[in-house]
């Protein structure tokens, strides 16, 4: 009973890090994660495996361990990839802040470049796929694929 028992805390613990995964995944930042946090977790589930071992154990609440440490390790990769992010976006951004500082482009511009370039998408407009960039800024409003 008292295997039962963990288990069943073990899995309502364990069904938010798989929303936590695609919210970090669909965030594309890193900005909201906290990477010490997820370690910290991801030693509780070492500490609980490695105890389950030792004290021999090893029955069906071990795999629940194991599913909940790799999901949750997981989020540690996606933190990286969204650390990655970040950086790029930051350099983006400064690369443009410092295009206008020169003078080599107007905001206006600059702002417009940076639009384009995060918001590629291919527009369907009357069911004919435009990929022009003239369609992509003029019907970005319309249906977006």
């Amino acid at each position: 009973m008292a295997e039962l028992l963990e288990a069943v805390m073990l899995v309502s613990f364990g069904l938010s890090w798989p929303i936590s995964v695609m919210k970090n995944i669909r965030a594309r930042s890193a900005k909201s994660m906290s990477l010490g946090f997820t370690l910290l977790i991801i030693a509780g589930y070492v500490s609980g495996i490695t105890a389950k071992i030792i004290s021999g154990k090893t029955n069906y609440v071990l795999a629940v361990y194991i599913i909940n440490l790799l999901i949750v390790s997981a989020n540690v990769a996606i933190y990286i990839r969204n650390k990655k992010l970040d950086s790029l976006k930051e350099a983006g951004a400064k690369a443009g802040q410092e295009g206008v500082a020169e003078g080599k482009v107007s905001a206006n511009k600059a702002a417009t470049d940076n639009v384009s370039a995060n918001k590629l998408a291919t527009v369907k407009f009357s069911g004919i796929k435009k990929n022009s960039r003239k369609t992509r800024r003029s019907n970005f409003h319309k249906e977006a694929v």
